[in-house]
């Protein structure tokens, strides 16, 4: 073996390390121009839910759907911690709104949500976004809770619903001390 069979050849320092450094040079400002945008978007998400959620005390968005075990259960938490509640069921018909635009922006990416859009699936597992005076806003997955309620146990679920009370008794004490 020859030492010039080991050696990167001509054409790789050439072209490949220029085209690999002008493709970091151009990506980089925008990966971190996509990163800023992305922040901005969500900080004025929030202004808007300040100016219009702030008043009417919405503390965020449900998202569920018309499954038989959760319906009722999805309903009554939407009264008892001021959410809005969107149904999976009639995501075709959602009109642009700060709902959804809370749910797009805070509780799954733009990619995410418009698969699933497009998936058949009737049944989706609820999802809180909570949004008042949260930063970044919470989400609680119900995913997990509600497949461990199936199998009988459902000290997760009972978790999660505590972790919702403890957020609107913060809400309610950040608000009464202000």
């Amino acid at each position: 073996m020859s030492n010039t069979e080991n050696k990167p050849s001509r054409f790789f320092y050439f072209w490949f390390v220029p085209l690999i450094l002008l493709v970091a040079v151009v990506a980089i400002p925008f990966i971190i121009l996509s990163m800023i945008a992305r922040g901005f978007k969500e900080l004025f998400v929030q202004f808007l839910v300040a100016i219009f959620w702030e008043p009417i005390q919405i503390n965020g968005v449900l998202l569920y759907s018309e499954h038989p075990e959760w319906h009722n259960w999805s309903l009554q938490l939407t009264r008892k911690h001021n959410l809005i509640p969107l149904n999976w069921n009639e995501r075709k018909h959602w009109q642009p709104s700060l709902a959804t635009l809370v749910l797009y922006t805070f509780g799954r990416s733009n990619r995410t949500l418009k698969n699933d859009q497009q998936n058949e699936r009737r049944f989706f597992y609820p999802l809180a976004v909570m949004t008042k005076r949260a930063l970044p806003p919470k989400r609680i997955y119900f995913a997990k809770a509600w497949q461990e309620k199936f199998k009988g146990m459902s000290n997760l679920l009972h978790a999660n619903e505590a972790e919702l009370d403890s957020f609107d008794r913060q809400v309610r004490n950040s608000s009464s001390s202000t």
